[in-house]
């Protein structure tokens, strides 16, 4: 019987608020004299790409924002809640301890951290190998509402030419070699850390099949990268352990 109340109560709570929303739903009132609320994060991206590969650019970007509008819940943002149940529900109250939850401050623009945006997406992009990708901000602001439009130029991806591992132990080298043709890192195809790390990851599990139970990825070098436009000859260095001329097996 008590659950019923406490539903109806709620039900009618929530009618109340949702009809009174549609007239008092701004917060912008609540934002200091240089503030304004971040209402939408948006990316051009200035390639001519096909609209397919700027669709999933475009969706793989949306995870990197470090910053974000408020969201909705029960038809009002979350801020709109949480400056409602501050200013006119006891903290005591059923009602506040159950709607603070979902409840959350505005979200004030903050020009910092769409500088860390910025670094985020270009450090991102790097990693897949557009080495000369640059991204910028500029935003627009209108009656304390402000909307995030972050440009990126991509330009070429920096295209594997050919790839080498190289090692000073000769038996290392000849296991290396037989296996050549199972690497990640493929000629034709674009330089990106992910790669690296999977054929990092594939050299360690051959070598300790064959015997080398020590060996450890601390022993590659950084990837040697010769660069002619956009075509890179790729060498990774394995490197002995020590003064020893070889690694034990």
């Amino acid at each position: 019987m008590q659950i019923l109340n406490f539903q109806n109560k709620f039900v009618a709570f929530i009618v109340t608020i949702s009809c009174f929303m549609q007239i008092a739903c701004n917060t912008t009132k609540y934002l200091g004299k240089n503030e304004s609320l971040l209402v939408k994060n948006k990316t051009q991206i200035l390639d001519e790409y096909s609209f397919d590969k700027k669709f999933n650019l475009n969706q793989e970007l949306i995870t990197l924002y470090k910053q974000k509008p408020n969201t909705r819940y029960f038809f009002a943002k979350v801020d709109w809640w949480y400056h409602y149940l501050n200013n006119h529900v006891s903290k005591k109250t059923w009602l506040y301890k159950t709607m603070i939850k979902y409840a959350k401050p505005s979200s004030v623009l903050d020009t910092a951290a769409c500088v860390k945006t910025c670094h985020n997406m270009e450090n991102y992009f790097f990693n897949k190998g557009y080495f000369s990708s640059k991204v910028d901000y500029k935003v627009e602001t209108k009656n304390k509402k402000s909307i995030v439009l972050y440009i990126v130029s991509l330009n070429e991806p920096t295209i594997v030419d050919s790839f080498e591992i190289i090692s000073i132990d000769s038996n290392i080298q000849k296991i290396i070699k037989q296996y050549q043709s199972e690497t990640n890192i493929i000629k034709g195809e674009p330089l990106n850390n992910l790669s690296f790390q999977a054929e990092k990851l594939r050299v360690s599990d051959l070598l300790y099949n064959n015997g080398y139970a020590e060996f450890n990825p601390i022993y590659f070098s950084k990837l040697n990268t010769d660069t002619i436009g956009h075509k890179a000859r790729v060498t990774l260095n394995i490197q002995n352990p020590g003064n020893n001329q070889f690694h034990k097996k």
